[in-house]
């Protein structure tokens, strides 16, 4: 099979063909608007978030809003969605009361160097919130099994280390039960610097800047489709649409106009868990009153995470690489396997995946934009 459109191999390739599509999509509109959110980082002077605002030509009644790269390495495939969005979508949108606004690559040095996180070690996913107790909270359940998810020394990808780590999370879980053990290890925690989802001690410097650009574009728009893109989660190869909101009236919006679309994470059986410091939530609570934003997480499955076979490699995978930032790794032979894994875990290599992004996220805009254009 061949390569799909819109899929590039680097971040700097990913920024050039997403302003290039910004470019493409913006000719001939004398109010289109590009911006760029230098992020600073230690020997690299050369990281953005970059962004694209075209308002609606006549009365700004909607406004769709994409963000990609929360978490560095997905942004290769939020990339792609949104180069595909300048090029198929957005053309017949609605334009007299619809605008748009994408922004490309939240975390571009994670995004640069294939990690998850910032410069910093940090989740962004975690590290938003206008509350600073947050970076004082504690997880106790985290620190239970601190000494599991992350291991001291350089990182071996070895079947020895894979029979103490599978050990490890068999007494977890058997100790713990599964659901307690997955929220202790993915809810977030601001404790260990070095550990796996830590949210930081403070705001991170883009922060700030991310979410005074949206509040300036969001102004006036009286309602906002909010999609933020996301991979590893799910079944592979499966476009899950997450509802991590617990407030009914945002539930009611996402009910009306994704009704009939398999949307997850808020009943029992989805088997989901809470995370603090969301960079969605944080957005969408900073204006509730303000407009009406219905906000849905786009997750791309990688791994088949739902199950225990796959939910155990994902969170292996994740703490020998954060090992191996800290520590490095046992051999070379050690760090070419860990990085492969890590990358395949969050942007898969395979052709039939990537089209499969592109493709069903073409089938679910044709179902919610004209549904957004009706409510609006």
């Amino acid at each position: 099979m061949t390569e799909p459109p819109f899929f590039q191999e680097s971040y700097e390739e990913c920024r050039a063909a997403f302003r290039e599509g910004c470019r493409e999509a913006g000719r001939g509109e004398l109010r289109a608007e590009e911006r760029a959110i230098a992020v600073p980082a230690d020997g690299d002077g050369d990281l953005t978030i970059d962004s694209f605002f075209l308002p609606a030509r006549e009365e700004p009644r909607g406004l769709v809003l994409i963000t990609s790269g929360v978490h560095g390495i997905e942004g290769f495939t939020g990339s792609a969605v949104q180069q595909m969005f300048l090029a198929e979508i957005l053309p017949h949108l609605d334009r007299g009361r619809t605008g748009a606004l994408l922004v490309h690559g939240v975390n571009p040095f994670g995004f640069k160097h294939c990690r998850r996180v910032t410069e910093r070690n940090v989740d962004l996913n975690r590290n938003f919130s206008s509350d600073p107790g947050l970076f004082s909270s504690q997880n106790p359940g985290y620190e239970a099994f601190s000494p599991l998810l992350n291991p001291a020394g350089p990182a071996s990808a070895g079947p020895a280390s894979l029979l103490r780590f599978a050990a490890g999370c068999l007494r977890a879980a058997l100790k713990a039960g599964i659901p307690a053990f997955r929220q202790a290890t993915l809810g977030g925690q601001y404790t260990r610097p070095q550990g796996i989802f830590f949210g930081g001690s403070a705001p991170e410097p883009q922060n700030g800047p991310i979410a005074d650009l949206i509040g300036d574009l969001i102004s006036g728009y009286r309602n906002v489709l909010f999609l933020d893109l996301h991979t590893g989660y799910g079944t592979r190869g499966v476009l899950h649409l997450l509802d991590l909101f617990r407030d009914e009236l945002t539930r009611s919006r996402i009910d009306t106009l994704f009704a009939g679309l398999p949307v997850v994470g808020r009943n029992p059986g989805d088997d989901f868990y809470q995370v603090s410091g969301d960079f969605q939530q944080f957005i969408t609570h900073r204006h509730a009153g303000k407009c009406s934003i219905i906000p849905m997480t786009f997750e791309f499955g990688t791994a088949d995470t739902l199950g225990l076979p796959g939910g155990f490699a994902s969170l292996r995978t994740t703490v020998l690489e954060n090992q191996m930032a800290a520590y490095g790794a046992r051999t070379p032979a050690d760090e070419k396997i860990i990085r492969r894994r890590y990358a395949e875990l969050f942007y898969p290599s395979d052709p039939a995946w990537r089209a499969g992004v592109i493709r069903q996220c073409r089938e679910v805009f044709s179902v919610i934009l004209p549904r957004f254009r009706e409510q609006i």
